[in-house]
């Protein structure tokens, strides 16, 4: 190992001289670190988990009352292999969580109990649980609008629905939009007099004028609508001319582009590149080129070759972490109910200051809970409708059903497992000695797995992380993939693949912290015109899953 380090000493000095001179101004990353924290704040948590809510009440939790027949689709009893598509229901399931499942699911729940304590988790579940109908509503739309090319390749994804789905509608959707957030920021301001409220009630207060704004908004465009009829057969001509979703689709597609490759690249090498390094000496070099070898191989070969790897890597990877952790807690099977008494418990009673740890207010237990639960399952940023869309079906309804087991997988599953090893090790509110700071991140939930499964844990953690980066890498090319062939058509795709195999090595070896905020910041824009799609087009949702149902669905096999 001290000769591979020797051999590649010059190329990680090239890496770290050119990591120095992309290193952006102090001033350009403040700026950006504002944008971004607007981005990622409490306003799209709280329009995701809104959107969320709506979607729940409108199709009576849906991811609840049909989740059996949605287990049923997902073991292959409804496989048509005569149905147009490119992967089966599995197969699609199983690319979508490999792009959701990765370094968050280990460090980003860590972040969230270090700095929200024991009562994030349960935000964390409901935010998993609401985004399970998001999910639903997005991957259905998603194959209703997808498209075939002449070669019979499957694409779809929010800038389909969002073009051929919102039509002339685009401008009612985005007045009832800009409806929507007033009336968020009017409810914040009348219910600034109740900062002393619990957050329960400040939040309950504030939905309620949202209701009432929205709903008073609801009857009086119906009575202009029905008084300007002829006004608006005035107006479609023009506003077919303009041609808004094409552009809100076109912005969406970007911002896919953009985030693929430093969320779904170059920040996954990064996290793959440096356990390797901490454990086993390797060059973050050398394992940038051999990963981008492997994932090239994996690429190239397009969705049907990355349904094929992901149907086997990810049960796999998911396999081994769940394994790990279940071993953990039936050691300490005695701690189990504890620990879910401190979770309920503080989900709405505040944590006192202890050790390493400042302290948490419910509404910090919420804010990071729920970031975290968003962030997690990608629920509302409409990634998961571009893998989805190229399973094979004839009805949208069943791949829609398919995708809203994704959050149960990722974020309720997989998210539960570190967090409950996390506060039964007790970590999350000590000091890390050799920092003289509080344990967070991936530090913690590596020393929490090693603390209580001694010799054995931290292995566990090194290889989730090097898998779930892996596949988040392979997961995300998809997602970039379409979005390019959207805005460039069939000639952009090939460009784009190399482009992202040659940035996995570069990923790997420095960070490039300007590249990271940016596709931070695109990641997170995602979700506003996708959102503005589901919340318009749910009535089609609603048409289709009534029909679906009201038929008699057979298993073929």
């Amino acid at each position: 190992m001290d000769r591979l380090q020797s051999l590649f000493a010059p190329v990680e000095a090239f890496f770290t001289r050119m990591e120095a001179r992309l290193m952006p101004s102090d001033e350009l990353m403040e700026i950006l670190g504002r944008i971004d924290g607007w981005v990622w704040g409490n306003f799209l948590a709280f329009i995701l988990v809104g959107t969320g809510i709506f979607i729940a009440w409108k199709f009576r939790f849906v991811q609840l009352r049909r989740l059996g027949h949605a287990l049923a689709l997902v073991r292959g009893k409804y496989d048509d292999p005569r149905d147009a598509g490119d992967i089966s229901h599995f197969q699609a399931l199983t690319t979508a969580l490999s792009a959701t499942i990765g370094t968050g699911n280990i460090a980003g729940v860590a972040t969230a109990i270090a700095a929200g304590g024991p009562g994030a988790v349960f935000w964390m579940w409901v935010t998993g649980l609401l985004g399970s109908g998001l999910k639903f509503t997005s991957c259905t739309l998603g194959m209703k609008y997808r498209e075939f090319d002449e070669a019979g390749n499957a694409a779809g994804g929010p800038m389909y629905y969002l073009e051929h789905g919102l039509g002339n509608r685009w401008l009612g959707s985005l007045v009832k939009l800009a409806v929507f957030i007033g009336s968020f920021f009017l409810g914040r301001w009348l219910t600034g007099d109740l900062l002393d409220a619990p957050p329960p009630v400040r939040i309950l207060a504030t939905a309620g004028i949202m209701a009432l704004v929205n709903l008073a908004f609801w009857r009086l465009s119906k009575l202009w609508l029905s008084s300007t009829s002829q006004l608006g057969a005035r107006l479609s001509p023009t506003l077919e001319r303009l041609r808004f979703q094409k552009w809100l689709a076109w912005t969406f597609a970007l911002f896919a582009a953009i985030a693929s490759f430093g969320i779904g690249n170059m920040i996954q090498a990064n996290s793959m590149a440096l356990p390797l390094e901490e454990s086993l000496h390797i060059p973050r070099s050398v394992s940038g080129i051999v990963f981008a070898v492997l994932a090239g191989m994996v690429i190239i070969g397009g969705i049907k070759r990355i349904g094929k790897v992901t149907s086997k890597l990810t049960p796999i990877m998911s396999v081994i972490y769940v394994v790990g952790a279940l071993v953990i807690l039936i050691k300490n099977a005695g701690m189990v109910p504890e620990v879910f008494r401190l979770i309920f418990h503080h989900a709405f009673n505040p944590v006192a200051a202890a050790g390493g740890f400042a302290g948490s207010t419910v509404a910090f237990a919420i804010q990071h809970g729920v970031a975290r639960g968003v962030f997690s399952n990608e629920s509302g940023l409409g990634s998961a409708p571009i893998a989805h869309a190229a399973a094979k079906t004839k009805e949208p309804v069943r791949e829609g059903l398919v995708a809203m087991v994704g959050p149960f997988i990722d974020t309720l599953l997989i998210c539960t497992m570190t967090a409950l090893v996390i506060l039964m090790s007790g970590l999350w509110s000590q000091v890390d000695p050799s920092t003289g700071a509080q344990y967070d991140s991936t530090i913690l939930t590596k020393v929490a797995f090693e603390q209580l499964l001694p010799g054995m844990g931290g292995a566990v953690v090194s290889v989730a992380i090097v898998l779930f980066t892996f596949s988040t890498i392979i997961g995300w090319s998809y997602y970039g993939d379409r979005s390019v062939d959207y805005i460039f058509g069939p000639r952009g795709i090939k460009v784009y693949r190399w482009i992202y195999i040659l940035l996995i090595p570069l990923g790997a070896a420095m960070k490039v912290k300007l590249m990271w905020t940016i596709a931070d910041i695109t990641n997170g824009l995602m979700a506003f015109p996708n959102l503005v799609a589901l919340i318009f087009l749910s009535p089609v949702v609603g048409k289709m899953l009534k029909d679906y149902f009201s038929r008699v669905q057979k298993p073929l096999r």
